[in-house]
Formats: C-alpha cells, sequence, structure tokens
C-alpha cells in the first residue's frame, strides 16, 4: 500500500498547479468542504479519536460515513493509519515512533510517512474487526468507484473534490507530527516533545492541541479550556452515544 500511497500523493500534490491555473473561488469552497469532511469527520474523529484510541462511542451509521471519508483523504487505510498513530503513542519520539520529526527527520514525517514500517501486533489488533478488516481490504476499490462517479459528473472534480483536498489533510495531518513536536505550549508533562500549538488547533479541527492530547489518550475532548477550539470534541459531544 505504501507504494500506491506514494504515487497517489504526488498526483495529489501535483494537483496544486491545476487549482491556481483554472479553479474558480467555488471550486476552493467545495474543496474546503471535502477537507472538512475527510479532515474532520474522517481523520480526526473517526480514524483518530474513534478508532485508534476508543475514546467515543459512535452511532454505526456514522463509523461507516467516517471511515468512508477518512479513505477518501488518502492518507491510508483505518487498519494501516491506526496502526502506526498506536505506535506513536507507545514510542512517542522514540526512534520506533513512525511519525517523529526528531527520529524520523522533518521532511520524512511530513511527506514519507507511509514507508514508516509498522509492527505486525500493532496491525492485528485492528483487523480482526471485521469493517476495519472491509475497509482496509477494498481502499483502492473505493478510491476506484469515487473517481469513477467525479470522472461521469466533472472530470476537473477529480482535482477540486479529490485530490486537492486530499494534499491539504496530508500536510495539515502531517504538521500536527512535525511542527506539533517542535513549536508550541506544554502545560503538561510528558515524555515526548509534544505541544499545543493554536494554528494546527485550528486547522485541524482541534488536533493541535497536542500536548493535551498525548496527556489524556483516551480523552475524546482535546480542548481543555473554553478559549482551545475542538470543533471535532464538539461534534463528538453531539453525535456520541452514551455507554
Amino acid at each position: 500500500m505504501a507504494k500506491k500511497l506514494f504515487f497517489a500523493q504526488i498526483l495529489a500534490h501535483l494537483s496544486v498547479i491545476p487549482m491556481i491555473v483554472y479553479a474558480q473561488p467555488r471550486h476552493y469552497v467545495w474543496a474546503l468542504g471535502i477537507y472538512f469532511l475527510t479532515g474532520c469527520l474522517g481523520m480526526s474523529m473517526t480514524y483518530h479519536r474513534l478508532v485508534t484510541h476508543q475514546s467515543w462511542t459512535a452511532p454505526h451509521w456514522f463509523e461507516i460515513l467516517g471511515l468512508t471519508f477518512a479513505s477518501l483523504g488518502l492518507t491510508g487505510s483505518c487498519v494501516a493509519w491506526c496502526a502506526a498513530h498506536r505506535m506513536h503513542h507507545q514510542f512517542a519520539d522514540k526512534p520506533q515512533d513512525p511519525h517523529s520529526p526528531h527520529q524520523q527527520g522533518y521532511f520524512k514525517a511530513q511527506f514519507l510517512s507511509m514507508f514508516s514500517p509498522i509492527r505486525l501486533s500493532a496491525l492485528k489488533s485492528f483487523t480482526k474487526n471485521p469493517t476495519y478488516s472491509f475497509f482496509h481490504r477494498h481502499y483502492w476499490h473505493i478510491q476506484f468507484v469515487y473517481v469513477l462517479f467525479l470522472l461521469m459528473m466533472d472530470p476537473f472534480a477529480v482535482v477540486y473534490l479529490y485530490l486537492f483536498p486530499a494534499c491539504l489533510l496530508w500536510n495539515a495531518g502531517s504538521l500536527i507530527n512535525t511542527v506539533g513536536h517542535r513549536f508550541g505550549s506544554q502545560p503538561f508533562h510528558t515524555a515526548d516533545e509534544s505541544r499545543n500549538n493554536v494554528f494546527l488547533g485550528i486547522l485541524m479541527w482541534g488536533e493541535g492541541w497536542h500536548n493535551n492530547h498525548h496527556r489524556f489518550p483516551k480523552s475524546s475532548q482535546f480542548g481543555r479550556t473554553f478559549w482551545q477550539l475542538d470543533i471535532s470534541g464538539l461534534l463528538i459531544r453531539l453525535l456520541e452515544v452514551k455507554r
């Protein structure tokens, strides 16, 4: 999957060119809408807080929807992404951490994290779940169906409703690991370099309160004070099924 994801992300990053040359304002609005679906509902609420950390209980319909949106974000399957993120917490800023800019270097952590090795034991806990296993096995089929749908609707939609939002999500998500482990405040003592960063908190729907998250990884609420805006956390409060 890593090589396919690498080439898909090359295409995603190249989409910046047609967006600059041909896109109209409405195309950017649509692209930001897709970025919200893939980044907030998909990566943040589903891949990260629901699947990886199991910090909240979602309605089944939302879990399926969130996994679909996250898949279309081109950051990897739920199994691969979540297994890598658990390793990030287990070995935060240590040599085995697949996301640490201190261990992997800024460039690899920002752009090439799909090539970081994932322990088989980390994968097994997710493949046992039939829903996660389905989305993992059919990851590229989901991409194919979506692209086919966009091509029939409008060929340029592949750029502004798929590739360009995927480029935004990849870089915004990676900034949580690169900038979020180098610049910002550390209100909580942790055994790593995680930081709270206001800019990233806004850019990634609350994910930028990264030091808070490393201190309380089982909490679905990353914002710990009233002024720490956490859009994902607010939506979770509205949707969460009480246990």
